[in-house]
């Protein structure tokens, strides 16, 4: 079996194909929400962004591609910054690459040195792009193409580029955000469905966390960590999820949770927005705390 290597390409892109196979190699392409210039909240994009990524992060990514058109967009930039802070750790860095699209010179050195330059100049004095700086600029991890609809030449010349870069990394072990390295460490997928009662707060968690396998798992504790997803499938027999004082800012994780099952919610001290609409599909939901947060309306 060819393993199946997965590119999460983030930015301003037309249309791609989903799979494809070069050199004996298989490629997935998760292709997700536009930045910039899409017209989605912050809270939603997040939502969306962690929809489209879904499994395909736990099972690793072998690379990310930055998508950057003819003009620097400090929008599309500012949002990617933003998503790696709430889903990825810095570590997704050396795993980053900066594809300039739209760059009619991409066969020419000088030029693409000066481009490189250029982008290094505009991150330069901003401390929340130093991991670009260090980790992609400076190792010159950014590729130049050009894919004009009406030049068939060109575009067959930038996607010939783009794949023989992407076979340099064939043999590199995938990123996967340290939420999900740490799960595996401490939690060993053959241990899990033994644990009723898993208490996991205050560990740094980040992002979106996949309790995969704690199938007779009955009370969760994850307080004080930064989550901002959860995905609950396989707790079917979940009584107890106490998740406070985390980066949730939708209830959209609770359509994982088994809604004949759950009995006590804790969502304190969470950044939420939106109604309690959500929680209405909990049949069970006897006990509910949900002080500090900026939900409102009642379940009537």
């Amino acid at each position: 079996m060819v393993d199946t290597k997965s590119i999460l390409v983030i930015g301003k892109v037309g249309t791609v194909d989903k799979e494809f196979e070069y050199e004996g190699i298989k490629y997935r392409v998760i292709d997700t929400v536009g930045l910039g210039d899409s017209k989605l909240s912050k809270e939603k994009l997040l939502e969306k962004f962690e929809e489209e990524i879904g499994t395909y992060i736990d099972e690793g990514i072998s690379q990310i591609f930055l998508v950057i058109g003819e003009k620097l967009d400090r929008g599309v930039l500012t949002e990617f910054i933003w998503l790696n802070e709430c889903t990825f750790d810095n570590k997704a860095f050396d795993y980053t690459t900066i594809i300039r699209t739209n760059f009619p010179n991409f066969r020419n050195k000088k030029s693409r040195e000066d481009d490189i330059k250029e982008l290094i100049n505009f991150f330069n004095n901003k401390e929340s792009y130093t991991e670009i700086n260090d980790k992609v600029l400076k190792k010159e991890k950014v590729v130049h193409v050009d894919n004009p609809p009406f030049n068939e030449n060109l575009r067959q010349k930038s996607n010939k580029k783009l794949l023989n870069y992407l076979s340099k990394f064939i043999n590199e072990e995938p990123y996967q955000p340290e939420t999900r390295r740490w799960l595996d460490k401490k939690y060993p997928e053959n241990e899990r469905e033994n644990k009723t009662v898993l208490d996991i707060s205050n560990q740094k968690l980040k992002g979106r966390l996949n309790l995969k396998g704690f199938a007779n798992l009955r009370r969760l504790k994850c307080v004080d960590n930064h989550l901002t997803s959860l995905e609950l499938s396989d707790c079917k027999k979940l009584v107890e999820l106490n998740c406070a004082n985390n980066k949730f800012t939708s209830l959209n994780f609770l359509k994982s949770v088994n809604s004949d099952s759950l009995e006590q919610l804790n969502i304190s001290n969470c950044p939420l927005k939106g109604d309690l609409q959500p929680l209405k599909n909990l049949t069970k939901l006897e006990t509910l705390f949900i002080t500090n947060t900026n939900l409102d309306g009642d379940l009537e």
